[in-house]
């Protein structure tokens, strides 16, 4: 039995896509999606639609659907921060119905597959307090250890394993299962620890792993137990160039030009961002300056300043 992994789509219908029609080419029996479908790219709805006509697919959410309920709550005439404006553009492009599908779906999901081992699907893994970031759960982390070079498919692995296998009690004792299948990270990685096989099929519309194209991972269930890591190059100019003509771009452009470029490159430019936006609050006395939007310009005027022009 093969089963395709995926998440972390973002948006991004245009890698869903690539990696769906790779995963039929790869024959695979079912899907298994963990979480954060939506915002930053700005076809949410497009891969919404994917998802709910897919066959045999096994979906739980991720952090970002939980943005939803929280955004219902809100008076809209407070939605002028530039820096959540492709939130709350897509949170008005979403049907009701899609809302509505992906608030319902379940956090976690546990299932025995046909071999009999157990998996467990969540969208994060609980990290011990203090949440502090590191390499391996902080894609900005990760690439400052890289000190610049080009990441392999070994370097997140060690990482993960290391991290999690120093704080299995922790981080693993709720899941009891033979595999713990996770997103989150915008990382790709498997390896052993805490006794259980662990499964980052990576960001399939968005990596950070320096890799660009649209990563996933097929499990495979037979006598021996396999994760086979794949990544599909789709024609990412051409999908930036379909977004480019969208209001949800055109609403948060310096979002969606960071989404570009960490397209592009495969890094996390977002933490570089928002790093110059809080020193530059910190420098004018501001308590709330990433939602300041003279602030939050200022800083990727900075940005360009420091790492070049789109």
């Amino acid at each position: 039995m093969k089963l395709a992994i995926l998440a972390d789509i973002h948006g991004n219908i245009d890698a869903l896509d690539a990696a769906l029609d790779d995963a039929r080419t790869q024959q695979v029996d079912g899907y298994l999606f963990l979480g954060d479908y939506i915002f930053d790219m700005p076809f949410s709805t497009d891969v919404v639609r994917r998802l709910r006509e897919l066959p045999h697919a096994r979906i739980i959410k991720g952090n970002k659907e939980g943005y939803l309920d929280d955004l219902a709550r809100q008076s809209q005439d407070g939605w002028t921060a530039q820096r959540l404006a492709v939130i709350y553009q897509t949170y008005r492009e979403l049907s009701a119905s899609d809302r509505a599908w992906l608030s319902a779906l379940p956090a976690q999901l546990t299932f025995t597959l046909p071999s009999g081992r157990s998996i467990y699907a969540v969208h994060a893994i609980e990290l011990p307090a203090p949440r502090m970031r590191n390499e391996f759960n902080s894609s900005g982390e990760f690439a400052r250890s890289l000190d610049g070079r080009a990441a392999c498919g070994d370097d997140y692995d060690l990482r993960m394993t290391g991290y999690l296998g120093a704080h299995a009690a922790e981080c693993c004792a709720h899941a009891g299962a033979d595999i713990v299948a996770f997103g989150h990270t915008h990382l790709q990685g498997c390896g052993g620890a805490c006794g259980r096989m662990l499964v980052n099929p990576g960001a399939c519309g968005q990596p950070m792993d320096g890799i660009a194209g649209a990563p996933y991972a097929i499990l495979h269930d037979g006598p021996e137990l396999r994760i086979e890591r794949r990544r599909v190059q789709y024609n990412i100019d051409r999908a930036i160039e379909r977004a480019r003509m969208t209001s949800i771009s055109s609403a948060g452009w310096i979002w969606s030009e960071l989404v570009w470029r960490s397209l592009r490159s495969g890094r996390d430019n977002f933490t570089l961002q928002f790093d110059i936006a809080r020193a530059l609050a910190a420098e004018r006395g501001q308590t709330d300056g990433l939602n300041q939007n003279d602030t939050w310009r200022d800083a990727y005027e900075r940005f360009k300043a420091m790492y070049g022009a789109d």
